[in-house]
């Protein structure tokens, strides 16, 4: 990482929803999902909002690197080029400051195989739906 390298989220096939301070991350390319504890969801936010992990680790005291490594190694973020300088709002900072444990990821692959289908246009077509493809077998 250079020192403001910023991140984004990787691609379409990328989707989160927030429940009760904790987020869920979902790759529909390969089906898993990850939970984030509090202050994981707070870092994916300034993450996605354009602040360098540098920037976070400054304001913060602590060190996202890990985090962001394993962001990245599952394929959910993706360096993006350097534009300008870094930006942390102060109410950014005080939504990670509140969360107080270690960030923190856990990865699930139980349901991949259920995300990944797609009924509508995984059939075949003589047989008819709920007939898959021979090239979709689970």
């Amino acid at each position: 990482m250079s020192s403001y390298e910023k991140f984004a989220v990787s691609g379409p096939d990328i989707v989160c929803e927030e429940f009760d301070g904790e987020l869920v991350v979902l790759d529909l390319k390969t089906g898993c999902y990850f939970s984030f504890n509090r202050s994981a969801s707070a870092i994916w936010g300034l993450l996605t909002a354009g602040v360098a992990p540098k920037a976070i680790e400054e304001a913060w005291g602590r060190s996202v690197g890990p985090l962001v490594e394993s962001l990245v190694g599952h394929n959910l973020l993706v360096a993006v080029p350097e534009d300008g300088e870094p930006r942390l709002e102060p109410d950014m900072l005080a939504t990670l400051r509140a969360a107080e444990d270690a960030p923190a990821i856990e990865a699930f692959d139980d349901l991949a195989d259920l995300i990944r289908a797609d009924p509508v246009h995984d059939i075949d077509k003589s047989a008819g739906w709920p007939h898959q493809t021979a090239e979709v077998s689970f």
